[in-house]
């Protein structure tokens, strides 16, 4: 080296500080995805988990919940009428009278089902007291002569009963049917009466009661679930 000539340093490399910035932004945000991506995918599992699981559990309360319908009428008795092919069921404390004397709305009732309600006060009548009662009869006609449903209803009304409702077209027991309510009849409450059409006969079912007018419907249930157990046997 020649007396007073100055060494060469090699020049520093220049520090980029713009590259390394963006690396590094490059860096966090291709990490901060990832993060976001997992924690959307972790999430979207627990929730679509927790929402089986309140699935199920929704579930298991229907089902613990749920109630199936009583039949009442499942441990009645039967009567069977092999004569007339129909059967029906009636409560185990009303009283079952064949030939039924009593007049019901359409002649005598061939069957009877009679339930006396000593809950209520005795009522006054030409024997003395006498215990108020309900009475569900079934009458059979013939239609020799082939009288419409209609015709028949509005025909057999007894002298001095009006209709206190429309006559209502129904079926029971698969068969066409007419349902009817009738006031002022032989006995003091309404009849309340279902006249069902089949095979040429006319099976007339009636629901009336010697009682007080207040307690007039006091049985109508049981009598639409009688209705609803009729059906013929041939």
């Amino acid at each position: 080296m020649e007396p007073n000539q100055t060494p060469s340093i090699a020049p520093k490399p220049k520090f980029n500080l713009w590259l390394v910035t963006t690396i590094v932004l490059a860096v966090a945000l291709i990490a901060g995805g990832i993060v976001f991506a997992w924690q959307k995918s972790v999430n979207g599992k627990v929730k679509n988990d927790l929402q089986g699981q309140i699935n199920i559990l929704q579930n298991q309360i229907q089902q613990l919940t749920k109630t199936t319908p009583t039949d009442v009428t499942a441990d009645w008795k039967t009567y069977t009428d092999t004569k007339y092919g129909f059967e029906i069921k009636y409560p185990n404390d009303w009283t079952k009278e064949t030939d039924y004397i009593l007049y019901s709305y359409v002649g005598y009732g061939y069957v009877g089902f009679k339930k006396e309600d000593s809950t209520q006060e005795k009522i006054t009548g030409g024997d003395g007291l006498f215990t108020p009662f309900y009475l569900i009869n079934i009458n059979v006609s013939d239609n020799s002569k082939g009288v419409s449903l209609k015709d028949f209803a509005l025909q057999a009304l007894q002298k001095g009963s009006v209709l206190k409702k429309d006559l209502t077209y129904t079926q029971v027991a698969g068969q066409q049917a007419v349902s009817l309510e009738v006031a002022g009849g032989y006995l003091p409450g309404p009849d309340v009466v279902t006249i069902i059409a089949c095979k040429g006969r006319f099976y007339t079912l009636n629901y009336s009661g010697v009682v007080h007018s207040e307690t007039n419907y006091k049985f109508i249930d049981i009598y639409n679930q009688m209705l609803s157990t009729f059906k013929f046997t041939k």
